[in-house]
């Protein structure tokens, strides 16, 4: 074998069969939230959708997508009341 041809084989975890697994033939993706991933098919019960998250050598020259980041809409929280927040001393009234 020549050094520079390796065969490196690349696990993930599967889902389905729950367990970890080699890739069969993965390919590098990006999410749309920018995150680089391996993608490809479980070799023990061939499910398409398993990923390894990460960035690898085959990211190299890939342009990740641009990630459009929504404005996060903040929800008003309701007034507490001072009196029903206070708590008394701990365990209750004592006579």
């Amino acid at each position: 074998m020549e050094e520079g041809a390796r065969s490196v084989t690349m696990q993930a975890y599967c889902f389905k069969c729950r367990g970890k697994h080699d890739l069969l033939n993965p390919k590098p993706i990006f999410f749309a939230n920018g995150s680089p991933a391996m993608q490809g098919a479980c070799s023990n019960c061939g499910s398409e959708k398993v990923f390894k998250m990460g960035r690898s050598p085959e990211h190299e020259g890939m342009t990740p997508p641009i990630v459009i980041r929504k404005p996060r809409i903040k929800k008003e929280k309701p007034a507490k009341d001072a009196k029903a927040t206070k708590a008394g001393p701990k365990g209750g009234k004592r006579s």
